[in-house]
């Protein structure tokens, strides 16, 4: 018997009960009207035919922990470059050189001779050379301070991570000095590498889930997030530009525990597209031991 087929009997049987002795004829009347043939099957996708509903990007990351700066954005034996074929998007996470808060605390333009600026215009340089879309993920806090950029004693670049305290205070005048070096530095990386995308603040909700909650250094740092928008809409109008919220903060690293104050708290920033970071590996059961994917709700990332 068809599916169909099926489907007509039941609908047969129903109306037969509630028709009741309304008679044959009319029962055969309205089994007309309901008999429809089923849609035909969705297409399914041909072998080589790409169907995904989202892209994705990756940037080589090399770890030097013994190095000044210990995180870098690929090298000379897995270049940035490798990835052309791999991936929709590639990325460049502005972090791994550091901030050089004192020099764009100063000006808006850094020294083009300056180690970090150097630096710099090579990596937008071998992203650009890539020839995908771009993203570029820019940092200022999560719990601790993106590292900032200084010249060692041999006149190379290296990442002080140390250089503030945790849960920074924005409300301070050098917390204002901070937050004008930030929409300096980037409005000009977000100029010169003119992206598709930029993460204007990574993980921007940590501070909040770690540092106390909504205080003024929370509003001071929103502000700072919503100038540094508006910069770079200025020098780069077609790129997407939003926070990345990171959702384990928002579930209380449990897989119940969301945060609808922390949430409209989040809605404050600006943003062209929502973007979440997930991690959800170390969140725990009642009992100690770790999840696994199967554990995680229907509704973790919605």
């Amino acid at each position: 018997m068809k599916p169909h087929q099926i489907l007509f009997l039941l609908a047969s049987t129903l109306l037969l009960v509630a028709c009741g002795g309304s008679g044959t004829a009319d029962v055969t009347e309205r089994l007309t009207l309901i008999e429809d043939p089923l849609p035909p099957p969705e297409p399914q996708p041909e072998p080589g035919e790409d169907f995904r509903v989202f892209l994705v990007g990756a940037s080589p990351v090399q770890m030097i922990p013994s190095e000044g700066r210990a995180l870098r954005n690929g090298n000379d034996n897995f270049p940035i470059t490798s990835l052309r074929d791999q991936v929709d998007l590639v990325k460049a996470v502005a972090d791994y050189v550091g901030i050089p808060f004192e020099l764009f605390e100063e000006s808006e333009t850094p020294p083009e001779d300056h180690p970090w600026t150097r630096t710099a215009v090579r990596l937008t340089n071998a992203i650009r050379a890539v020839e995908l879309p771009i993203i570029l993920q820019l940092g200022l806090v999560r719990r601790s301070m993106v590292g900032q950029a200084i010249v060692d004693e041999d006149g190379e670049l290296a990442v002080d991570l140390t250089w503030a305290p945790s849960c920074f205070e924005f409300t301070t005048p050098e917390g204002e000095a901070v937050g004008d070096a930030y929409i300096n530095y980037a409005r000009w990386l977000s100029e010169r590498m003119q992206p598709d995308y930029v993460v204007s603040f990574s993980e921007a909700n940590l501070y909040y889930s770690e540092c106390g909650g909504a205080t003024e250094s929370w509003d001071a740092l929103v502000d700072i997030q919503q100038r540094a928008y508006d910069a770079i809409k200025e020098v780069a109008p077609d790129s997407k530009v939003f926070a990345s919220f990171n959702i384990e903060a928002l579930y209380d690293d449990t897989l119940d525990g969301w945060d609808e104050d922390q949430y409209q708290a989040m809605t404050q920033m600006y943003y062209d597209t929502f973007s979440m970071a997930a991690y959800p590996f170390g969140i725990r059961r009642e009992d100690g031991s770790f999840i696994t994917p199967y554990d995680l709700p229907d509704d973790y990332l919605t």
